[in-house]
């Protein structure tokens, strides 16, 4: 298990993180969700022992994090790509295995394995700065596995790809046995991660303020669900129907595209449909927009203000 209690982190005298507080299962798949500067990066510098805590502890398995073998238990891949390396993808997992001190008759096996299962070994001696975002995404996580840590930390691992390219990267990740591997995940949307993490932890200005199940986030959020209206003609009448309804929120307007939030468990979708219909308008389409981040921060926030 992996404990944050109270930690606190100090640089140069300036505070960014303030109270992370989080106990995360072992072999647990989860996502932290936040904005950027919000301090998910900081969080995964403080589980790999870059920063120490300033104020409060962090422990894995009952070890401190101080005295934890994160080399040899932890592999972490940043958003960032590494370019100018000058590398091929063979010397590239090479310098990798060796900082984790894999042999080299077993990371020479390993690395031709890989490369094979995932479709990278005809790209085996070309540059790494000549590969595409995907196929290095692919090689980063690759890299990650070479040692078999026993947790695996994706810091925007989605970032800047196609929803295609993430869903085969989700099929390649997850056709490695990963049942006795945590596996963390940052980023700042849900969606991505609805059919591959059971938990998610949201951060907010360097402070985790909620983690559970993804199931009872999705539960939270069901107070504020995010709608979009498009209608025929663009007239004030739609404006204020919607107005009209105290359970319908920030209410945003372009030509005939409306985008509202309705904040009650005892009104439905269709509820506001009818009404909207019945009120002579012209509904072209009326939809259900997917999770993100700031809808997930208002309704924790909202439905803790209810509290």
């Amino acid at each position: 298990m992996i404990e944050f209690l109270n930690v606190q982190l100090n640089i140069n005298k300036k505070t960014v993180v303030k109270n992370f507080s989080v106990n995360i299962k072992e072999n647990s798949k989860a996502v932290f969700l936040g904005e950027k500067k919000s301090g998910k990066t900081l969080f995964f510098k403080l589980l790999t022992g870059c920063y120490y805590p300033t104020k409060g502890s962090i422990t894995i398995d009952g070890i401190n994090i101080r005295n934890y073998n994160v080399n040899e238990n932890i592999s972490l891949i940043y958003d960032k790509r590494e370019l100018k390396m000058n590398l091929t993808v063979n010397e590239y997992l090479k310098f990798y295995g060796e900082i984790k001190r894999i042999n080299d008759i077993d990371l020479n096996v390993k690395i031709d394995y890989y490369l094979k299962k995932y479709g990278l070994i005809s790209l085996k001696y070309d540059n790494i700065d000549n590969l595409s975002i995907f196929e290095y995404k692919v090689l980063c996580f690759i890299k990650s596995i070479l040692n078999n840590p026993n947790i695996i930390l994706f810091d925007e691992y989605f970032k800047n790809l196609t929803l295609i390219e993430v869903n085969n990267l989700k099929k390649l990740i997850f056709s490695e046995d990963l049942t006795d591997k945590t596996i963390i995940f940052t980023s700042n949307k849900l969606d991505n991660f609805l059919d591959i993490c059971d938990f998610t932890g949201i951060i907010v200005n360097q402070q985790i303020i909620d983690y559970n199940t993804i199931e009872k986030i999705l539960k939270i959020t069901e107070n504020g669900r995010r709608i979009e209206l498009i209608v025929r003609d663009n007239n004030d009448l739609v404006k204020s129907l919607l107005v009209s309804k105290p359970y319908i929120t920030n209410i945003v307007s372009i030509d005939n595209k409306y985008i509202f939030t309705i904040k009650n468990d005892r009104i439905s979708e269709s509820d506001v449909l009818e009404f909207l219909i019945n009120n002579g308008i012209k509904v072209i389409s009326f939809n259900k927009l997917n999770y993100n981040f700031e809808e997930i921060i208002s309704e924790i926030q909202f439905k803790k203000e209810l509290k």
